[in-house]
């Protein structure tokens, strides 16, 4: 049987936003008139026709911690 990262493909997307409303974020901070970041992850299952998605809004100092910690 083969692990399950050799089926699933996983695709991550990083976008650079503007926080025009509040937008509440992963640590339970509310950022307003500021820059965050969204960070999606989409999950491929093959022989499916659906795609799970997650999403998290983190602000840019931890957004700088996750790259630093790679």
């Amino acid at each position: 049987m083969k692990h399950i990262s050799a089926i699933v493909n996983k695709t991550v997307e990083e976008n650079k936003k503007f926080a025009w409303v509040p937008v509440k974020l992963i640590n339970n901070k509310i950022v307003w008139l500021t820059n965050y970041y969204e960070i999606i992850t989409y999950i491929a299952i093959p022989r499916t026709f659906y795609r799970i998605l997650t999403t998290e809004n983190i602000s840019v100092d931890e957004y700088i911690l996750r790259k630093l910690s790679k």
